[in-house]
């Protein structure tokens, strides 16, 4: 039983050192052998359904906490100071996910996965995209605006935001 695992536990390490060289790019965020999953993970900083005070509109990078804190303060100085010093500038950056005004309530942005894939050269955020309201389904008028903050791994030459069914949205 031990010898299959040690054998298991060969071939993942193998397959990621081939994966990576196989990309030709190899940044120190790119999967190494031995490294797990966590050190490609995606987390979640901030969200809110009243985005339009920050809101800038699709998507974009956070590169510095001074850009973060200017981005946050229209929802409190607190909230802005706390959210640009936790994150690490010199090991992850800020991607804000904004889809605009939605004409109902409890719309939100998410992600499809919370790991970043690596296609190619590219590093990949899959994200979800928000259901659209049916326009034969009665309800009540209710406009809200969600937007969220993810932290993000920082260096890579390539980053890409891709729906939940494999469409370019937008690429940095």
């Amino acid at each position: 039983m031990i010898m299959w695992k040690q054998i298991a536990v060969g071939v993942a390490l193998l397959t990621g050192v081939v994966s990576c060289a196989s990309s030709g790019h190899m940044s120190e965020n790119s999967p190494k052998a031995g490294q797990s999953a966590n050190g490609l993970r995606i987390e979640t900083l901030y969200q809110t359904a009243q985005c339009e005070d920050i809101s800038r509109g699709g998507f974009f990078l956070v590169n510095d906490p001074y850009t973060l804190e200017a981005l946050l303060l229209p929802h409190g100085e607190r909230v802005a100071s706390q959210a640009a010093g936790s994150v690490d500038f010199s090991r992850r950056q800020v991607l804000v996910v904004d889809f605009g005004p939605s004409p109902s309530g409890g719309v939100t942005s998410g992600l499809a996965s919370d790991v970043i894939e690596m296609q190619n050269s590219a590093a990949v955020v899959r994200v979800k995209l928000p259901a659209r309201v049916r326009a034969d389904k009665r309800q009540t008028q209710d406009v809200s605006h969600s937007c969220t903050l993810y932290t993000i791994p920082a260096g890579y030459k390539q980053l890409q935001i891709r729906s939940q069914y494999d469409d370019l949205l937008t690429e940095f």
